[in-house]
């Protein structure tokens, strides 16, 4: 995912005022803001039962699929631990849904 390399501190306050967040953090100090990109893996939505796995490497966010992805198919990768610390709903519609990210 490609997108403007920012400090955690301005991705937090970033993701405060933003409906919808395109922000990955990559270390305790820097994350990706792709909210500007035209990256098309910025649209990645979370889901609990995911057909992509993200990775962070060398500062890289990256995507890796589970299975074979049909055309037009959504991508989705479990995002774990965020930000929001189990405050917001989920809302991907899996059978396993964990209720809340």
């Amino acid at each position: 995912m490609r997108g403007e390399s920012i400090s955690v501190r301005e991705a937090r306050r970033r993701a405060k005022r933003q409906q919808r967040i395109m922000i990955v953090e990559v270390s305790d100090k820097r994350a990706i803001d792709a909210s500007q990109s035209q990256d098309a893996m910025r649209y990645t939505n979370h889901s609990c039962s995911p057909n992509t796995v993200l990775r962070i490497r060398q500062g890289r966010v990256e995507f890796y699929a589970l299975r074979p992805i049909a055309a037009g198919e959504e991508l989705t990768a479990n995002y774990g631990e965020t930000h929001h610390e189990g405050t917001l709903p989920c809302r991907c519609g899996a059978p396993n849904c964990q209720g809340r990210i």
